[in-house]
């Protein structure tokens, strides 16, 4: 009889949509699932976003929900994880990785809210960004974080497209499983 491999678990993070405009999670899942157990949050149920309008769906994650999604997830996650989130998702994993410790890996994709945070978690930490997402952090901001990949000619929603996808979880299978 083999040994029983056990899974890291993977916590997804949706972008500010949730599962609204979420159709292309699933390459993430079908290309992740086989190497993780994996785990998705809807950011904006965790963030209590009651708007399907998208300057109020800003407006409410910038004026509570960013804080309220953090809250959660430490109520829920209490052993080591990895996440994996977009967008908005990301700003909320970021924060989260700052208050908990049992957050190890944090892959952020699109996440431009960062370009306004001034403390970095403790864990390891990969960055992707489309080169022409025109809200990305500065180059400076960027210097100070040593895995972070620009994707040629893709913007801030590189993350909704297949061929992205499958390099994004590329990366992740060949940094993120030891």
């Amino acid at each position: 009889m083999g040994k029983k491999i056990i899974k890291k678990r993977l916590i997804i993070l949706s972008d500010l949509w949730g599962f609204q405009k979420s159709k292309w999670i699933k390459y993430y899942t079908e290309l992740l699932d086989p190497h993780f157990n994996i785990v998705i949050y809807n950011s904006s149920d965790l963030a209590g976003i009651t708007s399907d309008n998208i300057d109020d769906i800003h407006q409410q994650f910038v004026a509570f929900g960013i804080k309220k999604a953090v809250k959660k997830i430490i109520e829920l996650e209490k052993r080591p994880i990895t996440i994996l989130a977009f967008s908005i998702g990301g700003t909320i994993a970021w924060r989260t990785a700052l208050k908990n410790a049992s957050i190890k890996n944090l892959i952020l994709v699109s996440a431009t809210r960062l370009r306004l945070e001034t403390k970095t978690p403790d864990c390891k930490t990969s960055l992707f960004y489309g080169k022409l997402d025109k809200f990305k952090p500065a180059n400076h901001w960027l210097k100070n974080h040593t895995n972070v990949t620009l994707i040629e000619n893709a913007g801030h929603e590189l993350y909704t497209d297949i061929n992205k996808a499958t390099l994004i979880c590329t990366e992740i299978l060949r940094n993120h499983l030891l």
